[in-house]
């Protein structure tokens, strides 16, 4: 573990995603501005109060910029997870949003649970498109987001080998890394294999 996540709060506030993103990098709707779907109550209130990054980490291909314009739009997991859709007791909501594109993949909130989920797109046509319960909570999801908006900031630093060490540190510290390590290893080889072509922000 490093200090990044010793230094931030247990659940992120606002002041911290301003800190980090800006004003303007930040979505908070009203309540007004969220959809009647989204049931669970603690991920409305989050979003109220805390609300979630709205931009893009272009060196490692984190693109969120859509919810200032489309906010949460409403997505049926038959649709997308067809035959891999979750049954029994790891059952997925029937509304889900997306709320983050990466290259390979796309987290997805549950509209009655507000835990996160994967969408892989590679898997869709094949009816394959459920790639994992990513995270509990959309709270924890965006600790994520902010430890990787400070390991891009550390790049130029310590370099990519060190940044990529430091931030499965704090993966492996919040308990993300070994459910979902494919997904953050491919996040860090664009930062690797593209850190001269993709710009910082």
């Amino acid at each position: 573990m490093t200090d990044a996540v010793q230094q931030h709060p247990a659940t992120p506030d606002a002041a911290l995603l301003v800190r980090l993103f800006g004003e303007e990098g930040v979505w908070r709707p009203t309540g007004a501005e969220l959809p009647d779907a989204l049931t669970h109550a603690p991920t409305r209130r989050f979003l109220t109060e805390v609300g979630l990054p709205c931009t893009r980490l272009g060196r490692i291909g984190l693109d969120s910029r859509f919810l200032r314009e489309e906010g949460l739009w409403a997505q049926d997991p038959d649709e997308l997870y067809g035959a891999s859709r979750p049954q029994g007791e790891d059952a997925v909501s029937d509304t889900c949003f997306k709320v983050m594109d990466h290259t390979d993949a796309v987290f997805v909130l549950d509209a009655g649970t507000g835990a996160v989920d994967l969408f892989a797109p590679d898997g869709w046509d094949r009816g394959r498109g459920y790639g994992g319960r990513y995270a509990p909570s959309l709270p924890l999801l965006v600790q994520v987001l902010c430890l990787a908006a400070q390991a891009v900031e550390q790049v130029d630093e310590v370099g990519c080998d060190e940044t990529i060490e430091r931030f499965d540190a704090d993966l492996d510290a919040l308990g993300l890394l070994a459910a979902h390590p494919w997904l953050w290893t491919t996040v860090f080889e664009y930062l690797d294999e593209y850190e001269d072509e993709l710009p910082a922000h």
